[in-house]
C-alpha cells in the first residue's frame, strides 16, 4: 500500500508541475496580447489627437487665419496672437515630448513615431515664426536631449517650401 500511495504522489507532483507550467505558458500568451493591445490603442489615440487638430484648423476660419498671420516671420505680432502662438508652440513641444516618450518605453515603434512627429517635423520646417522660435528658443531645454536631437536631424538648418 506504502508504494502505491508514493506512486500516486509522485503522480501528482508531475501533474501539478505541468499545470504550473501550463499557467505560465497562458499567463506569457496573455501578456504579449495585452501588451499589442496598449500599443495599438496608444498609437490610435495619438493620430486622434492630430486629427481633432486639424478639424480645429478645418472648421475654424478663425484659427486658419492665425495660422496664415503666424505663417511668416514678418511683422509684429498682436498680443492676443503673440500668447495664441506661444500656446501652439507649447502644445506642440507637448506633444513630441509625448510621442518620443512612448517611443522610448516601446510603446509604439520608430516608424509610428516618425509618422506622428512628421506634422511637427513640417510645422517646424516651413513656418516662419515656428521656425524661429525652434532655433532660437530656450524651450528645446524641457525637452528631452536626444527628442532634440532626433528633431534637430529633421528640421534641419534650411527651410523648406511651402
Amino acid at each position: 500500500m506504502k508504494v502505491k500511495l508514493q506512486e500516486w504522489s509522485a503522480v501528482a507532483e508531475i501533474l501539478s508541475s505541468i499545470a504550473v507550467l501550463a499557467t505560465l505558458v497562458f499567463l506569457v500568451f496573455e501578456l504579449r496580447q495585452n501588451t499589442d493591445a496598449i500599443r495599438a490603442n496608444t498609437y490610435q489615440e495619438m493620430n486622434a489627437v492630430i486629427s481633432q487638430v486639424n478639424g480645429i484648423f478645418l472648421d475654424n476660419p478663425e484659427v486658419s487665419a492665425f495660422v496664415a498671420r503666424t505663417a511668416s516671420g514678418e511683422g509684429e505680432l498682436d498680443p492676443h496672437d503673440a500668447i495664441r502662438l506661444r500656446a501652439f508652440i507649447s502644445s506642440q513641444y507637448r506633444h513630441a515630448d509625448n510621442v518620443y516618450f512612448q517611443y522610448q518605453i516601446g510603446t509604439i515603434s520608430r516608424r509610428q513615431m516618425e509618422s506622428l512627429l512628421h506634422p511637427i517635423v513640417l510645422n517646424f520646417q516651413r513656418r516662419g515664426r515656428l521656425r524661429d522660435e525652434w532655433l532660437n528658443g530656450a524651450d528645446k531645454a524641457l525637452l528631452s536631449p536626444d527628442l532634440v536631437t532626433y528633431l534637430e536631424q529633421k528640421i534641419g538648418s534650411q527651410s523648406v517650401a511651402e
